[in-house]
């Protein structure tokens, strides 16, 4: 995943605000005196929470590889300082000095900051040469051989045995699992979504599927959604990839969805896999069950 205009714009939001949280802490006097409102020991407690807000900016600017549903909340965090200084430069607008148009160049600046990391986030998931589609992938490393977990994987409406997050999966109209097939899927919350199956090779072990979000009430928030599992052989058993490549529905919003999506990701295809591994096994499929209990690693992975 590519990082580099997140991580530019997280360092240059946390060099921003460790110097405004800074001013504010010590020139707290002089500072309400230029905006004409509130008093020295608000500015130094707004500057003392600036600093620590700069630190965890910094602090999640340089991990590698960023964490990005910390990036998206960092943003919304630049989103409510912006709405904030405006509501309080309208409700206390005959009352500032001259100096308080120094809010509004720092919401300005803020917001600036927020909008770049939501366009870093964006190029982290842009997929090459298709404009506005994202993809996320998840590698799960299995002891399970590619023979022992891809038939399982191939079975289609298997699935609702090993996710923790659906209730139930049929295919429809009474298909057999494989190519034109349509599984559809119902979650604990009781939402319910079609995917089309296009294309399932069992030489290279590779299944996927179109989601069918034309079809009413469809509850994921993109315009167009497709995924897929692979698995490969590797030293100690397989990894099994899965993908999914969207394209945005709500403009703005696409990249705070897409990062926030990704924070129980690698866990939950991570328990998935370990309950595909435990029956691959022979072993009775439990509740709960932790990935690490059958070998399994799951990491959100660079997509290539």
């Amino acid at each position: 995943m590519q990082g580099t205009t997140l991580r530019t714009a997280l360092l240059s939001n946390a060099l921003f605000s460790t110097i405004s949280g800074l001013t504010f802490v010590m020139l707290s006097h002089s500072v309400a005196q230029w905006i004409g409102i509130g008093t020295p020991i608000i500015y130094r407690g707004i500057g003392i929470g600036l600093l620590g807000f700069a630190a965890f900016v910094a602090w999640t600017g340089i991990r590698k590889p960023i964490n990005t549903s910390w990036a998206a909340l960092i943003s919304i965090a630049d989103f409510g300082w912006v709405a904030g200084t405006l509501v309080l430069v309208a409700l206390s607008f005959e009352a500032l000095e001259p100096g308080g148009m120094l809010l509004l160049v720092i919401a300005a600046n803020v917001l600036f900051f927020g909008l770049r990391q939501l366009q870093g986030i964006s190029r982290v998931y842009a997929v090459s040469g298709k404009e506005h589609t994202h993809r996320l992938c998840v590698a799960v490393d299995t002891p399970a051989s590619p023979d022992e977990i891809w038939p399982i994987i191939a079975d289609l409406p298997s699935i609702g045995l090993y996710s923790p997050n659906l209730a139930q999966v049929i295919l429809r109209d009474g298909a057999e699992p494989g190519v034109d097939a349509v599984r559809q899927c119902t979650d604990v919350d009781g939402k319910t979504w079609g995917e089309y199956c296009k294309r399932l090779d069992p030489q290279a072990r590779h299944v996927e599927f179109e989601f069918l979000a034309d079809e009413p009430g469809f509850p994921y928030p993109f315009k167009t959604m497709s995924g897929g599992w692979d698995v490969q052989p590797n030293s100690a058993g397989s990894t099994v990839t899965i993908w999914f490549e969207v394209t945005p529905k709500y403009g703005i919003a696409h990249p705070i969805i897409l990062a926030l999506m990704t924070r129980n990701l690698a866990n939950s295809f991570g328990e998935t896999v370990a309950r595909m591994t435990a029956a691959a096994r022979g072993k009775a499929v439990v509740e709960p069950i932790l990935p690490n209990q059958y070998g399994v690693e799951s990491i959100l992975d660079a997509c290539e």
